[in-house]
């Protein structure tokens, strides 16, 4: 077995694994597993100054998952419905497996 293939099957079973750290949710009305990580408005004012005002609160999160699970490519800018709830795409981070993607999300 090649090392891409183990790393692949390592993901899917302990990461992505419902037991463990994955959750099943809805990504633009596709039901996925996803590891997902609340990021503190404290937290993304400090990571993304730039895009920070004063007086708007901000909804963030970092979401996990595998390449193999989407329908689509992300990319910066897009907007997406996790959960019934809308973010767009501040980054992604692409590896073998999987994205890990930064969302946010402005509340009044």
């Amino acid at each position: 077995m090649r090392f891409q293939e183990q790393l692949e099957i390592d993901f899917a079973t302990v990461f992505f694994n419902l037991d463990e750290f994955a959750g099943e949710h809805t990504l633009n009305g596709q039901s996925i597993l996803l590891v997902i990580e609340e990021e503190t408005e404290e937290d993304y004012k400090n990571t993304r100054q730039s895009l920070y005002t004063d007086g708007i609160h901000i909804q963030a999160k970092i979401i996990h998952v595998l390449k193999k699970d989407l329908d689509f490519e992300p990319f910066k800018g897009q907007i997406l419905m996790l959960d019934e709830e809308v973010y767009q795409i501040e980054w992604i981070a692409p590896d073998d497996v999987c994205y890990q993607i930064g969302l946010g999300a402005n509340e009044s």
